[in-house]
Order: C-alpha cells, then structure tokens, then sequence
C-alpha cells in the first residue's frame, strides 16, 4: 500500500493495491482507496491535462464544475462531454438524480458508484463519496506545477510512466530557458511585460504577483515582468472574491511604461 500527503491541505490518502486488505492501523486517512482507480470525476480543469499526459481520459466519467464546460481548452474532452461519453453534472444532487434514471445504463452506473473525485481544495460539498484534494495552484514554479502529474499516477500504478514524462517536460523547458538566455539581441533594453485582467464580478484589476509560474518567463526571455511589489492597502481586499484587485487609476499609473500587455483572461468568470 502507499501514503500519499497533500502538505497544502493536510490530508493524507491510503491507497491499497487491488486483491489485498487495507493495514488495519492505519485508520486516520481522509480517504482509503483501492487502486489502481477504476473512475474519477473531475472538477478542476487542470486535472484534464494531468490525465491525458497519462493516457487515462478514458477513466474520467464526470466533470462536475458548477461553472459550465466553457473553461475547458481541451477539444478532445470537449468532444467526449458533448457526445455523453463523460458526464457534465453541476452537484453531488445532480449526480444522485442521475444515478436514479432508468435510462442510465449499468455501466455508467458501475463508473458513477466506484468513481473518485480529483478535487478543488475549495469544494466543500463533493460528488463523489471518497476525493483526493489537489493543490498545484499553489505552486510557483512551471515545474513545480507539472509535478503534481506524479500524484495523479499514484492512483493508477503509474509512477515509472509519470516520472519520464515529467523529465522529458522538464528537461525541454529547461533547455529553452537556457537557450533563451544565451540568445543575443539587437535591442539592449529589455521589454517591460504587463500581466493583468480586468475582473467585471471584483471590479478591480488582477496583476501580476511574484513568485509564480509567469514570473519565469521574464529573466528567461530578457524580459521584465511588471508585478506588484509590496503589501497590498486593505481597502483593495475584495470580500466576496477573496483577493485584492488594483483599482484602474492605480493600474492606469502601474501599467503606463510597459511594452508589451499580455491579457490571460478575457474576466473573472
């Protein structure tokens, strides 16, 4: 069997290989899982792309996000909501009421019942009865990020599978950046890069904040990244969005020199 720990949140997961009985002292896990997984049901988009490195789209039986599909960039899981082979439900409700259908068939059933849920540490009602909650938000690094792929394997006995795929990722993004940092240039000033979107819901403007994943490309392509530096003033603390959103005079006057604006968002939602 094998411990998992999402440090982010504290939680720990025993996972106990098919066949065998889970170690009846080890009783204090926020889920006890046999692996290697039969389904999952999703509620982060980024679980996506975790799963398609590693082959197991397949497995997905439903994405549970109460925010719509529209924040899916994957076409190809696109295509499996829209054909029915993946479910789109919004609640844990939605997913009984289906589950009550007569028209749902055994298997989807079968996959529904024994379905784990790869979830948000935000989620506080989940679908699924046992979930492993994933954090690589958190993270500040492009690489950092990517490891998380190795999480996602455990459930699966797939861990040989992940840690080459996250070297083979690895390495490439390592070699642009050194290859950027050695390219010569015409122009010896460096570009000032703006990161930022306008949140309609927040009414403020999110900026750049180091370190974070974006804050790499900066020094790796001679660049300067324009991110907010210092404590934020408390009356930009948005309540009902959990964060703190630059006001447009304040971003007209911290975005007025930069060269370049990079918009990652058309808004909030």
């Amino acid at each position: 069997y094998k411990i998992v720990t999402n440090k982010h949140v504290g939680e720990t997961y025993l996972l106990y290989q098919c066949g065998t009985e889970p170690p009846a002292t080890e009783t204090s896990h926020a889920a006890v899982i046999e692996i290697p997984v039969f389904s999952v049901g999703i509620d982060v988009t980024p679980s996506i792309a975790f799963l398609e490195y590693l082959g197991l789209v397949d497995k997905i039986v439903a994405f549970t996000s109460p925010y719509g599909i529209d924040t899916i960039s994957s076409p190809c899981f696109l295509e499996s909501i829209q054909d029915g082979s993946v479910l789109y439900v919004k609640s844990r409700e939605e997913v009984d009421a289906l589950a009550a259908l007569p028209e749902t068939s055994d298997e989807t059933l079968d996959r529904l019942e024994r379905a784990i849920g790869f979830i948000s540490p935000f989620t506080t009602d989940p679908p699924f009865e046992m979930n492993v909650r994933i954090s690589e938000y958190t993270e500040t690094t492009n690489s950092g990020i990517f490891e998380w792929i190795k999480l996602y394997s455990a459930l699966f006995n797939l861990e040989s599978k992940a840690n080459e795929v996250f070297e083979i990722a690895d390495n490439r993004f390592n070699c642009v950046a050194e290859v950027a940092s050695t390219t010569q240039t015409d122009n010896p000033k460096q570009p000032v890069v703006l990161w930022a979107y306008y949140s309609e819901f927040c009414g403020g403007w999110d900026v750049a904040e180091c370190p974070n994943y974006y804050c790499e490309y900066g020094p790796m392509c001679s660049a300067v990244l324009r991110h907010f530096e210092g404590d934020y003033p408390q009356e930009w603390f948005v309540k009902d969005c959990g964060a703190f959103y630059m006001p447009t005079e304040q971003f007209i006057e911290f975005g007025k020199d930069a060269d370049h604006w990079i918009f990652p968002s058309p808004d909030w939602n």
